[in-house]
């Protein structure tokens, strides 16, 4: 090897190394962008999810307390209801 040529090698080194920490860095920073949205879609899915089952627990409760509502009513008219009830521990 000729000393003369270190310059050039140590150059062309220099620039090739450059050249693929840019290329790493750009694929890098796509990959965390990409992540990035990933993360803030399962965010959005998580938090339509809870509001879905909040409405649904609220629908279900509604309902619940209307049934007992009519079961008192029947039964207050002795009208024995068919079938009958089974009131669990968390009514009002």
């Amino acid at each position: 090897m000729q000393w003369d040529n270190v310059p050039t090698l140590t150059a062309l080194f220099t620039a090739v190394g450059a050249a693929v920490l840019a290329v790493y860095d750009r694929w890098a920073r796509r990959a965390e962008r990409r992540e990035d949205r990933v993360i803030e879609n399962l965010q959005r899915e998580r938090d339509n999810a809870i509001r879905e089952r909040d409405r649904a627990l609220a629908s279900a409760s509604r309902w619940r307390r209307l049934a007992v509502l009519y079961h008192a009513l029947l039964l207050r008219h002795d009208i024995e209801p068919v079938p009958a009830m089974e009131l669990g521990g968390d009514d009002e």
